[in-house]
């Protein structure tokens, strides 16, 4: 009974060294943050990046915050973990094939991997863990850890927040694509409820679109040639698109898809979009199919701009599998003759 006694109160002790150590790590790192890195941080909050890039910020231990540690006599890990996953902390002793061979000899990812497998940690840690190999941590008093703690955890805050100032411009871009692809799909929802005459909204329509390709890469330009009225044409991937747009009440018909193949007679070079809000009846699929060995086509309907402009599908995605059916269907006419 003494024995067990004496055993539980070291391992209390240890337990309050580690809860010590990191208790004085968290403090140490939200310290730095707010004297370092304040603009950064306000920047990363008003992006909502803030939790991804600086994830031990402003946190508490046995409030939102536990720790795991894995120890031996000449290693020690030790990881922060969500509260819900521990209550303060965890402290395991490692199994003895983690030698202090394997501290010497094993990289540290590998190390580090071989710990978490051990500790059967299925969720993941908020932060880099800590390790201190060839250290018995328990073998220093409480003080030296404290003063440790304070060291360790202003470095691992200048390391994300230096990290965190190189991502910025990469955050902000994405932001700002985010918030463009947004206005996009706003845009395209008031046209779609709107009480526009159709004069109008295809007007509207045609400038959204060329829009759309400019927010894709596709340096989208307006035509005017003498006779021929061109909505768009653009270039993606070396190819030359000339494109129309069309929001009627009615899908396109088969003479409307006559009158664009002939503005690809002279463009024999150049691949056709054709983007209909009301599709296309059984002519117009007739007139574009008989065409696919001179002149190709590629048609979108309503479920193709929904998702171009509702459900961030790629531009260059959908084009490209459209243009694959395009020319696909050449070869499965010449096999069925």
């Amino acid at each position: 009974m003494v024995a067990d006694n004496s055993q539980d109160a070291d391992r209390a002790k240890d337990e309050l060294k580690v809860v010590t150590y990191a208790s004085d790590y968290l403090q140490a790192y939200t310290k730095t943050i707010d004297r370092y890195y304040a603009s950064v941080l306000q920047e990363l909050i008003t992006l909502e990046a803030a939790a991804d890039m600086l994830p031990l910020y402003d946190r508490r231990l046995g409030v939102d915050t536990g720790v795991v540690a894995a120890h031996a006599a000449t290693d020690f890990y030790l990881l922060f973990v969500d509260a819900a996953q521990v209550s303060v902390v965890r402290l395991e002793q490692l199994p003895g094939r983690l030698d202090a061979e394997w501290t010497h000899t094993a990289a540290n990812e590998r190390r580090l991997a071989d710990v978490r497998e051990w500790l059967d940690l299925r969720l993941p840690e908020l932060a880099e863990p800590v390790n201190m190999p060839h250290t018995d941590f328990f073998s220093f008093d409480t003080n030296y850890w404290q003063t440790q703690a304070r060291e360790h955890g202003a470095a691992a805050a200048r390391r994300v927040g230096d990290r965190a100032v190189a991502t910025l411009p990469r955050l902000r871009e994405t932001a700002q694509r985010s918030q463009e692809r947004k206005q996009l799909a706003q845009r395209y929802r008031v046209l779609s409820t709107s009480g526009l005459r159709p004069q109008d909204r295809g007007t509207q329509f045609e400038r959204l679109w060329r829009d759309l390709l400019s927010f894709h890469g596709w340096h989208p330009k307006k035509v005017r040639i003498s006779g021929e009225d061109n909505d768009f044409t653009a270039l993606y991937n070396g190819l030359h698109i000339l494109g129309e747009t069309r929001w009627f009440a009615t899908p396109m018909t088969g003479g409307k898809m006559r009158e664009f193949l002939a503005k690809l007679d002279t463009r024999p070079q150049t691949i056709g979009l054709f983007v209909s809000h009301s599709g296309y009846d059984n002519g117009a699929l007739s007139v574009i199919r008989r065409s696919v060995a001179t002149k190709t086509v590629v048609r979108f309907d309503r479920a193709d701009i929904d998702n171009l402009f509702l459900h961030r599908t790629d531009l260059g995605d959908l084009f490209s599998e459209k243009l694959r059916d395009a020319y696909d269907y050449l070869f499965e006419r010449d096999d069925q003759a």
